[in-house]
């Protein structure tokens, strides 16, 4: 079973988790990058990588594919 076999809500809801770790991840290079003063521009993006934000992520994600899925068939 590969990821083309996967069902809709489950690519969604990967999708929706990955969006807020590659925030993170950005916002965390910028940082160290940048130096201390770029934290208070970038600082929310680094607070979307919280767990949170990732289950809200696949939540979220999963219903839109799951919607996609119905409205597809």
């Amino acid at each position: 079973m590969g990821w083309k076999d996967d069902p809709y809500w489950l690519k969604g809801g990967f999708f929706g988790a990955v969006v807020p770790i590659i925030f993170a991840v950005i916002g965390w290079i910028i940082i160290f990058a940048l130096g201390s003063e770029a934290l208070y521009f970038f600082g929310p993006f680094i607070y979307l990588g919280s767990g949170y934000y990732i289950i809200g992520g696949f939540i979220v994600g999963s219903i839109i594919g799951w919607i996609y899925g119905r409205l597809r068939k």
